[in-house]
């Protein structure tokens, strides 16, 4: 997964979670992960020009083991992005959803 256009320099945050959440209020934002369904948070410095807006971006790596049970299974991502022109100094990305396949 990547997160791009986000402001240069900072930090990104990338949400991993079993279930969905239905859009909760949180700092400003939304958050489409639920937080008790979470399995994983992985964290990245973006690149780009620190403090520049939509310079940023960075690439995630999920691993998905070679697990016949997780055939099938829907997992669901959310990123979020430092900045200090967001409200609460936080950006959320809109909730993506995925099958994995085997």
């Amino acid at each position: 997964m990547t997160v791009r256009n986000a402001v240069g320099g900072s930090v990104a945050g990338l949400g991993v979670a079993v279930r969905q959440s239905q859009g909760t209020p949180l700092l400003g934002g939304l958050l489409w992960i639920d937080p008790a369904a979470t399995l994983l948070m992985l964290s990245s410095s973006l690149s780009g020009s620190k403090g520049q807006g939509g310079k940023g971006s960075a690439n995630f790596s999920i691993p998905v083991p070679n697990n016949p049970w997780l055939d099938g299974a829907m997992i669901y991502l959310q990123a979020f992005v430092l900045d200090t022109g967001a409200v609460r100094g936080l950006a959320m990305s809109s909730g993506l959803s995925f099958t994995v396949g085997l």
